[in-house]
């Protein structure tokens, strides 16, 4: 079996949510920078791969934005996502399962991360070139003090070791096989797991933690668009 097909993979850009707190009249993902959607700028990196066997895009029921994107690839498919980001990710898991596509690997990427960089991609595919790695997710590690706090009154109850603390990101990368298995055999519940890798931590499988670049940030607020505005044109991706 040749390399390319060992490292195969399905992608899913999970895109139903409303980001409120962006505070924009279009959802955050649909947000354009030099007239290219963070959607499309997050997406982009993947497609410089020929391992990618098709992108999966579970958003919300009533988006009509995405029929406006000008995608570069046709092999990607819009599907009808859920409540809550884990449950758009399960309808984009399902989508996979039943798809006649093969593939080794299924990877999830946040559609508003759009300075992800293409080496990145490539070391968590690596990663799983090891038979002992189930999973593997970028991440960086703390580097601030980190404090456990009460939610009640806001008072500090310690100070966490920092050291084996890391800030986890998207993509995160799993083999199939595992992913199905974690959506088969845990019911989704409210905000228990905050990420694909929670899910798939409860059934014992290894998940190795790979480090990527700091500025692989979420777009969340309003003030983070002139911080990947600038991102973007450092790496070329947009002009200044």
């Amino acid at each position: 079996m040749s390399d390319l097909m060992n490292n195969s993979f399905a992608l899913i850009l999970p895109s139903a949510g409303r980001g409120n707190r962006f505070g924009e009249k279009v959802p955050k993902q649909y947000f354009k920078l030099e007239n290219i959607s963070i959607f499309e700028l997050s997406l982009s990196p993947f497609l410089e791969f020929p391992e990618c066997c098709g992108v999966c895009v579970p958003k919300a029921n009533d988006d009509l934005y995405w029929k406006n994107l000008d995608l570069k690839t046709s092999n990607i498919h819009f599907i009808n996502g859920g409540k809550t980001r884990l449950e758009s990710v399960a309808q984009g898991v399902k989508f996979w399962k039943e798809s006649k596509i093969d593939f080794s690997y299924i990877i999830i990427h946040d559609s508003v991360r759009p300075c992800l960089k293409a080496e990145d991609i490539r070391s968590l595919l690596e990663a799983l070139e090891s038979k002992q790695v189930d999973g593997a997710i970028l991440g960086v590690p703390a580097i601030d003090t980190m404090k456990i706090v009460s939610d009640k009154d806001l008072m500090i109850v310690n100070t966490a070791e920092r050291k084996p603390l890391w800030m986890a990101y998207t993509p995160q990368v799993f083999r199939k096989e595992v992913l199905f298995k974690a959506f088969q055999s845990v019911v989704l519940n409210g905000d228990f797991f905050r990420d694909e890798a929670s899910l798939v931590e409860t059934i014992s499988r290894k998940i190795k933690m790979v480090e990527g670049s700091r500025d692989n940030i979420k777009v969340t607020y309003p003030e983070d668009v002139n911080l990947v505005r600038f991102i973007l044109e450092e790496q070329g991706r947009i002009k200044n």
